[in-house]
């Protein structure tokens, strides 16, 4: 495997780690000049959706994530595109006696809340343009990805099984 390849697996892991398994060298396709990554086959981690603090575990997996960035053309408005295909999610409840506590479950929707208000704000009050010029390369390039970021999801599935009710 080459540096980059390497490098970018490291960088992918940290990212994604969290939510899915499989993000190694072997399984990452990149073609650097071209802009494209691909991973395929990810399993989607048991805490993956821990961070939202559902009363669920989930598994499943990833068909396929692909991003795409057309750098000869990405200064000039072209997107930075991520396809995820074939998507299977599975939860389940948590085993008895794992339940969320009420005053957690209202906190957490009140943390959100907090987030999406704070989202609000910052998009209103967007930085005038003579501040941008003082950001570094790579704040700008940052922010040209955010801001030309396309998702396109194919074959996304989302079930609930509830083994406990089943179990006999």
């Amino acid at each position: 495997m080459n540096r980059a390849t390497k490098f970018v697996a490291r960088q992918l892991q940290s990212l994604l780690g969290t939510y899915v398994d499989g993000v190694t060298e072997e399984t990452l396709s990149l073609q650097l000049l071209g802009g494209k990554l691909k991973l395929e086959n990810l399993r989607i981690r048991e805490t993956a959706l821990a961070e939202i603090e559902l009363p669920v575990c989930a598994s499943g997996t990833v068909g396929k994530l692909e991003l795409s960035v057309n750098l000869l053309r990405f200064w000039w408005n072209e997107p930075v595109v991520i396809i995820l295909e074939d998507v299977d999610i599975v939860l389940e409840p948590l085993a008895q006696g794992e339940t969320m506590d009420p005053a957690a479950f209202a906190a957490h929707f009140q943390r959100i809340r907090q987030w999406k208000e704070s989202q609000v704000r910052a998009i209103q009050e967007k930085r005038d343009p003579h501040q941008r010029s003082e950001d570094g390369f790579l704040a700008r390039l940052a922010r040209k990805v955010r801001d030309s970021l396309e998702i396109r999801i194919r074959n996304f599935r989302i079930r609930y099984a509830d083994r406990r009710s089943t179990a006999d």
